[in-house]
């Protein structure tokens, strides 16, 4: 079973990255706009595969952390004492949730985490001059501060300040962390056994690993100078580490690519073009599509990003709205919706059960993820992939 197991890995992992030339988008999507709380300013960052949402939410006089669930709504995190603002920006599948208070100009602050109970961790005396970027599965939580730079924070039961070599931590798969090199500003993977640097794409002069599929698959952007400023376009890295430039929307200048599943969907968001200057976007099957096209919006609502793709297919990021003078800027899921007769199989809801949706079984194996355990069971194994094989090809129950 192991080698017929890893053979399955490296059939799907190849077919995931062959995946940008083939399939288009197929598969209906719902809109839910999260609440708002009387700020101008706020995002969803980041869902776990129990399609759990954080981020932070804008207040008349700062912001909170957040999470939400379809079922039980949004839940405001609770505030370090003195503090009026908080972000959260990454959540585990154990419900571990990594963020920060900003309060030096909003630019470094405080490292917090909240247990799955939605009971605060504060970890200030690490660092009172920190950023937090995210957490690890198994729990460690990354950022950098104005001491030591890149580093990560430990555990919230064995918190411990240490420095990581690189450039920058931004986002983490898994056990890797991701960001870019100290030197030479190239893509940067750190697993917990080894860091792999990825290539700089030609003629571009930093670049930076953003998100990457649990197959492997490294998205993110690089840039290059253009005057009057510096330009980012984004790329994929595909397994044997070769970057792969992505379209961009009509009328953009700039675009980054943020998060990737392994059916091969990578979302991300393009700078530019008329107010608000932003737009969110899903690159499918070869395709650049504008997230809007994808999706029934009530008038007046613009998709500025989307920050983050899980297993089911879920995304999340922010619209923008007129209000007054201004712009609100608030948080949205793009929710899946499967329509037509059930068809467990089919995990990535496009309609057939075929390679994309074995890279996403495979790449989960041997855990609980929801939409991937099809005999509920609550370990991926062996009979969720004879139910998967025996349902191959279009899907119909």
């Amino acid at each position: 079973m192991h080698s017929f197991l890893s053979s399955c890995v490296s059939i799907a992992s190849c077919l995931s990255c062959l995946s940008m030339d083939g399939y288009a988008f197929g598969q209906d999507l719902e809109f839910i706009p999260l609440p708002e709380n009387g700020g101008v300013s706020s995002a969803a960052l980041d869902i776990n595969e129990s399609n759990v949402v954080v981020g932070y939410s804008g207040l008349p006089n700062g912001y909170a952390a957040f999470r939400w669930t379809v079922d039980g709504g949004m839940e405001l995190l609770p505030f370090p004492k003195g503090v009026i603002v908080a972000k959260a920006v990454g959540i585990n599948s154990s419900g571990v949730i990594a963020g920060w208070a900003p309060v030096t100009g909003g630019t470094l602050g405080l490292p917090l985490a909240w247990r799955p109970d939605g009971t605060l961790v504060d970890l200030s005396f690490l660092s009172d001059r920190a950023i937090v970027q995210g957490i690890t599965e198994s729990g460690v939580i990354f950022g950098s501060t104005s001491r030591l730079g890149p580093c990560t924070f430990g555990t919230i039961d064995a918190p411990l300040l240490q420095a990581v070599d690189a450039g920058t931590l931004v986002s983490a798969q898994g056990e890797a962390i991701l960001g870019s090199t100290a030197e030479g500003g190239r893509p940067l993977v750190i697993q917990p056994d080894r860091s792999e640097e990825l290539s700089l794409p030609t003629g571009f002069t930093s670049s930076v690993a953003r998100g990457m599929s649990p197959d492997g698959v490294v998205v993110g952007s690089a840039s290059f100078f253009q005057y009057p400023s510096t330009r980012h376009r984004p790329f994929i890295w595909s397994l044997d580490g070769e970057p792969i430039q992505l379209p961009m929307l009509a009328g953009s200048s700039n675009s980054r690519s943020l998060d990737r599943n392994s059916a091969g969907r990578t979302v991300g968001y393009a700078t530019g073009g008329s107010s608000p200057g932003c737009s969110a976007w899903v690159a499918d099957g070869g395709s650049m599509l504008d997230a809007e096209s994808l999706v029934d919006l009530p008038a007046g609502i613009e998709l500025c990003d989307l920050s983050a793709i899980n297993e089911s297919g879920w995304m999340v990021g922010r619209y923008g709205r007129q209000a007054g003078s201004s712009y609100r800027f608030i948080p949205f899921v793009l929710k899946p919706v499967n329509s037509g007769p059930p068809c467990p199989a089919d995990i990535d809801g496009d309609g057939v059960v075929g390679p994309s949706d074995l890279g996403v079984l495979l790449s989960v194996w041997g855990t609980g993820t929801s939409g991937s355990d099809l005999d509920g069971d609550g370990v991926i194994g062996s009979i969720d992939l004879g139910i998967l094989l025996a349902a191959w090809g279009q899907c119909t129950e």
